[in-house]
């Protein structure tokens, strides 16, 4: 018990590292650490939140995932970007989820709205112009 007290400040960190790595081995053995699967669930996620892919796509590579994974998660989802940037101006009141008497005065920052979320310049006009 006494020579725990008189370990060297190195020791201890070095000691405390070796813990850290074990556990990090064991995450990864039993699977817990799985950058696809965390890729997958933050992805659909987003998509259910009105995000655009470009957005997904900055996020997992803030994460750390590599763009080859996040293009083939993207490629390999049921992503339509027609849908989610409808689904954002829903989410948002804009384009033609707005009063329709306010409609074409709000138009143009709509517009800047959805292009700013992440949707290209066609998609945010189609969303503008659809019916509901």
């Amino acid at each position: 018990p006494y020579t725990t007290l008189f370990r060297s400040p190195e020791f201890v960190k070095q000691e405390a590292y070796d813990w850290i790595e074990e556990i990090l081995t064991d995450f990864e053995r039993f699977g817990y650490l799985d950058d696809e699967r965390y890729a997958q669930i933050k992805a659909k996620d987003y998509i259910a939140a009105g995000k655009s892919a470009r957005y997904i796509a900055g996020k997992l590579k803030q994460k750390g995932i590599s763009e080859t994974k996040i293009s083939a998660l993207l490629e390999g989802m049921e992503y339509d970007s027609f849908e989610v940037a409808l689904h954002f101006a829903k989410k948002k009141k804009i384009g033609p989820f707005r009063d329709e008497a306010k409609r074409e005065d709000y138009r143009q920052k709509d517009l800047m709205a959805l292009v700013r979320a992440g949707f290209d310049y066609d998609t945010a006009c189609r969303v503008l112009s659809y019916e509901v």
